[in-house]
């Protein structure tokens, strides 16, 4: 299984700590304000024989960064869905709900598009872990769950830990899985190594993607 964590110039300790749990893949997500360390990242990868390294991206517009493995966003807009991401997470956190039903940021319309598009939903178990509305994140997650296996939408599941103390098992992940009503928890799990594996097969060059 794989993970997603958020390093702060201390990949190392998250290798560690992905070894000791039974991981054996790791993705290091990044964004605008931590650029620079994805240098470090990609030296990393070249080093470590233990665990396989991936490299992520956090942004609102795909840049041309040719050695990153998967670009994330948390807007799932239309316009963002037709964009290339591979991933969209934490749509649940940046929305609020109606007067007449919940809103976790994702709907048929979106769901059919992240399909076509090939757009991934992942659920963060780091912004459950933080949240001081866990009863209402959880709700939004259940919800965006039932919407993403109703419509074919690939789901998976990652600790996005900010830390080493955030990450957790994976039968803790698929314990919380089987919590917000995973039909397949054992399927989620795994899946973001087939959304890497399944992204590499489409890579005709650093960077050229086939659409």
């Amino acid at each position: 299984m794989i993970d997603i964590v958020v390093p702060k110039n201390d990949e190392s300790k998250f290798v560690q700590m992905a070894i000791k749990l039974g991981y054996d893949g790791l993705v290091f997500l990044y964004d605008q304000n931590s650029k620079k360390s994805l240098s470090s990242a990609l030296e990393l990868k070249e080093k470590e024989k233990r665990i396989k390294i991936f490299t992520a991206y956090a942004t609102d517009k795909k840049r041309n960064l040719p050695k990153v493995d998967l670009f994330l966003t948390a807007n799932s807009d239309r316009k963002f869905l037709k964009k290339g991401f591979d991933m969209v997470y934490d749509t649940e956190l940046n929305i609020q709900d109606t007067m007449k039903q919940r809103q976790g940021g994702l709907n048929q319309v979106l769901c059919n598009l992240m399909k076509e598009n090939k757009v991934s939903y992942c659920i963060s178990f780091s912004s459950f872990l933080n949240s001081s509305r866990r009863a209402d994140l959880i709700g939004k997650m259940m919800q965006n769950l039932l919407l993403c296996q109703k419509y074919n939408v690939r789901t998976c599941i990652a600790s996005f830990a900010n830390n080493v103390f955030e990450m957790k098992n994976p039968e803790d992940l698929k314990a919380f899985l089987d919590l917000l009503g995973a039909k397949d928890s054992k399927k989620v799990l795994s899946q973001l190594n087939n959304i890497l594996e399944h992204k590499k097969k489409r890579m005709l060059a650093p960077g050229i993607e086939q659409i």
